[in-house]
């Protein structure tokens, strides 16, 4: 049901989808490297310090070469496109996109624990609409995010009280 709906998202904004995944591809390619975002822009600089139960020297594990597509943060389900997205690669790195700015870091996975490490880089676009709300969503997920649970064709992201702060599903 939960990829019913994405596709559904998906396909009634396709040229939203081409027009995000085309500033997305013209943004990468300038020649200029990323700065980190400024606070005025997505008020999320730094995230949280790793959490106990991740062990040091951990990367990705699991995760490493998955990317997937978000369906809610924070409580809040996406129903514009393009969707918010996580992609883990397999040296510990990871990125992120609220849809609009992307966002680099680093990330430990073990044990069920997550932690994205220090702050994250990132590109300081201009964004229309809801996308600069949902850029400050996806931060605020991975800077709450302390543990990580996958099922079926599910990852979903918890808060240190166990609430869910992200619901993703593979990337299409």
């Amino acid at each position: 049901m939960l990829r019913q709906m994405r596709d559904r998202m998906l396909r009634h904004s396709p040229i939203a989808a081409l027009l995000g995944a085309a500033l997305s591809l013209a943004a990468c390619g300038g020649g200029g490297g990323d700065t980190a975002p400024p606070a005025a822009t997505n008020g999320a600089a730094a995230v949280a310090p790793a959490s106990a139960s991740v062990p040091a020297g951990a990367t990705s594990g699991a995760l490493a070469g998955t990317t997937w597509d978000a369906l809610t943060l924070n409580g809040t389900t996406v129903t514009t496109a393009p969707a918010p997205t996580l992609a883990f690669d397999r040296g510990g790195r990871v990125s992120a996109s609220g849809g609009c700015n992307t966002f680099s870091g680093t990330v430990r996975v073990g044990n069920g624990g997550i932690a994205f490490d220090d702050a994250f880089a990132g590109t300081a676009r201009a964004c229309v609409g809801d996308l600069e709300a949902r850029d400050r969503a996806m931060l605020q997920a991975l800077r709450d995010a302390t543990r990580f649970a996958t099922s079926g064709e599910r990852l979903t992201l918890f808060d240190a009280s166990g609430s869910p702060v992200a619901l993703l599903l593979p990337a299409l």
